[in-house]
C-alpha cells in the first residue's frame, strides 16, 4: 500500500511541472507541413490515438539514451497492438543535430521499435500545447480516451518505471486484454 501511495504521489509532483492534469484529457495537439508530422511526411493529431491506451515519448534527440532502460523494458513486455500504440515525439527543434542527422537516427530507431510511430515536431508545439519540458525526455501514459495517467520529464525511476508498466497494464486489462 505505501509504495501505491508514493507511486501516486510522485507521478503528481512530476505532473506539477506540465501543463497537463491526471485524469483529464490531454488537449489536442495537430502537427503537419513545416510545423512537423509523421516521419513519412503526413500529419498527425493526437485525436488518432484514441482508442488504445498511448505512451508519448517525447524527446531531445541530443537526450535520447535518458530512458533507454524502460524503452526496452516496453518492447520485452510485447504489448498487444490491439490495445496498445506507442509513439515516439521527436523535439527536432531542440536538437544541436543538423535535421538530416535526426532523419538518421530515426531510421536506427524504427528498427529496434518497429511498432513505435514516429512523429516529428519541429516547432516545439508539444512544449506549447502540453506543457512539455524543452531539451528533456517526457513521457505521457495516456488511456483509450486520451486522459492522462502519467506525465514525467527527465529519468524515470526503477518505482516509476515500475507505475508507469502497472498503469499500462491496468488499462489494458479494462480494455479487455487477457494477458
Amino acid at each position: 500500500m505505501t509504495k501505491k501511495i508514493l507511486a501516486i504521489g510522485l507521478a503528481c509532483i512530476a505532473l506539477s511541472s506540465f501543463g497537463l492534469t491526471v485524469g483529464k484529457k490531454a488537449p489536442t495537439v495537430e502537427l503537419s507541413g513545416k510545423v512537423g508530422g509523421m516521419v513519412d511526411g503526413t500529419s498527425f493529431s493526437t485525436t488518432n490515438t484514441i482508442g488504445k491506451v498511448a505512451t508519448f515519448f517525447y524527446v531531445d534527440p541530443d537526450e535520447k539514451k535518458v530512458n533507454m532502460e524502460f524503452e526496452d523494458r516496453l518492447k520485452e513486455l510485447a504489448f498487444s497492438r490491439d490495445y496498445y500504440q506507442p509513439y515516439a515525439i521527436i523535439n527536432v527543434a531542440a536538437s544541436k543535430m543538423p535535421g538530416f542527422l535526426v532523419a538518421y537516427a530515426l531510421k536506427g530507431k524504427q528498427k529496434k521499435f518497429p511498432d513505435t510511430i514516429y512523429i516529428k515536431d519541429n516547432k516545439k508545439v508539444f512544449v506549447e500545447s502540453w506543457g512539455l519540458t524543452d531539451n528533456s525526455y517526457d513521457i505521457v501514459i495516456a488511456d483509450s480516451k486520451g486522459v492522462v495517467l502519467f506525465a514525467k520529464s527527465g529519468k524515470l525511476s526503477k518505482d516509476e518505471m515500475d507505475s508507469a508498466i502497472k498503469i499500462i497494464k491496468e488499462q489494458m486489462k479494462l480494455m479487455g486484454d487477457k494477458k
